[in-house]
């Protein structure tokens, strides 16, 4: 069959059309093998994602290439990957029916606007997770990159579009792609499947993959939205492959765009993955992530320390309190009595009277711009009775002061607490202002 003949065996879907049960909407997104439209599932009354081939692309190695994603969606059962509902075939066409995730995509959120690399590296820890569970269950996706890592409500990445993944220990046909780095390409001369600035030295010389493939692709993404750029740039005027194959294995990196406050350590894991040799690489994308996590927790202890310190402040506070109110106003036996004195018991009327006591004199003090003065008001207020309102209010203290790893980690914490906390947006709000105005620094 010719092409022209090829393309004219394929339906052109518009909106309204119905493929089975779901009823079409609007094209969402497109990509080498397809187009995805949101739809309606009128059988379960739910919106969905339908991916069909091209109407102008050839349908039988599309088509299954669709299958194979489906088919390798559908193994894994993931909150990091996008689940797939269903699969069929319908006038010559392949679908494949899947869960609808509105947030765009992880390059969409990258170039949104400046991100801190501690949201940068948590988005990263939820789509290597995912990663790695595909390859647990025995599969390479093979284009791992911000594209295909889609964001759901509440910031969840999902990775997706496992339409190049190939099980592992199996061989299969290649689908040609050409020589643009950053974009799937058309050579009808290669045998590569992928996004070339994103493969492993492996996969551009065309051996046999495994996870630490796509650990590659994973850290070249991961390097990209940390600093900017991406840590590999083909040389001007040379042929692409050859030239990548160089950099890669000479270890030319691309500085970042501008100064950077990512840690040692974190830079230190995205490095080993973007190893020329997959045996210096992280054993697995579970291990790489693990070290992520270590990095993440390391940051969380200094933001607890800091937060155990304002404790301090406060209990160092409270001993001044009951020693101001001791009878015989010595401040050796005013220490002694705020030792040995027992703190009113959280949720006792006693407790809460003397909270509000000091959350009414710190709001005085915030009011007039006494920030430390509002801050350790507040403390004692906490201290005594563990209100999340408590935490709200320190939180907003250290914001107009400036103190931003303080602040976010009390805005975090007060979320954490009260979880349906009618604010919440407004909260959201103060921590996307806070890590926008401020550099994490250690």
């Amino acid at each position: 069959m010719d092409d022209s003949a090829a393309s004219q065996s394929v339906r052109v879907w518009n909106p309204g059309d119905r493929i089975d049960r779901y009823e079409l909407g609007e094209v969402i997104g497109s990509g080498g093998m397809g187009v995805v439209w949101s739809a309606r599932d009128t059988a379960l009354d739910r919106e969905v994602a339908i991916k069909v081939i091209r109407s102008s692309a050839r349908p039988e190695p599309m088509q299954l290439r669709l299958l194979g994603e489906a088919r390798a969606m559908a193994r894994l059962s993931h909150p990091n990957v996008v689940t797939v509902h269903d699969i069929g075939t319908v006038e010559g066409s392949l679908f494949v029916a899947m869960e609808r995730v509105d947030g765009g995509t992880l390059r969409d959120w990258l170039s949104s606007v400046p991100q801190p690399w501690t949201e940068v590296v948590t988005k990263f820890i939820g789509a290597g997770r995912g990663l790695g569970e595909a390859h647990r269950s025995g599969l390479v996706h093979r284009d791992f990159k911000p594209d295909n890592v889609l964001m759901a409500r509440g910031g969840v990445p999902r990775v997706s579009d496992f339409g190049l993944a190939l099980e592992l220990n199996r061989a299969v046909e290649a689908v040609p792609v050409g020589p643009d780095p950053a974009e799937p390409a058309v050579s009808q001369e290669s045998h590569l499947v992928g996004t070339l600035a994103y493969m492993a030295p492996e996969q551009l010389l065309g051996e046999k993959l495994t996870g630490r493939s796509d650990q590659f692709g994973f850290c070249v993404a991961l390097y990209e939205g940390l600093y900017g750029v991406r840590p590999f740039a083909p040389l001007v005027g040379e042929a692409v492959i050859p030239s990548l194959l160089s950099v890669i294995r000479e270890g030319r990196m691309t500085a970042p765009l501008a100064s950077s406050d990512v840690p040692k350590r974190v830079r230190a894991a995205v490095l080993r993955g973007l190893s020329f040799d997959g045996g210096k690489r992280w054993s697995s994308m579970d291990a790489l992530v693990a070290e992520l996590e270590r990095c993440m927790r390391r940051r969380w202890r200094l933001l607890s320390a800091s937060l155990v310190g304002v404790v301090v402040w406060a209990l160092v506070a409270l001993a001044g309190y009951w020693n101001a109110a001791s009878p015989e106003g010595s401040r050796v036996e005013g220490a002694q009595v705020a030792a040995t004195a027992p703190l009113p018991v959280i949720g006792t009327k006693e407790g809460k009277e003397k909270a509000l006591k000091f959350m009414d004199e710190g709001s005085i003090q915030y009011n007039v711009g006494r920030w430390q003065q509002a801050i350790g008001q507040w403390s004692l207020a906490y201290a005594i009775y563990n209100a999340p309102e408590f935490l709200f209010n320190m939180a907003q203290a250290y914001r107009q002061e400036g103190n931003c790893e303080l602040a976010i980690f009390l805005y975090g914490r007060y979320l954490w607490t009260l979880p349906n906390a009618k604010n919440r947006d407004e909260v959201e709000g103060f921590i996307t202002e806070m890590e926008s105005q401020c550099a994490f620094r250690f």
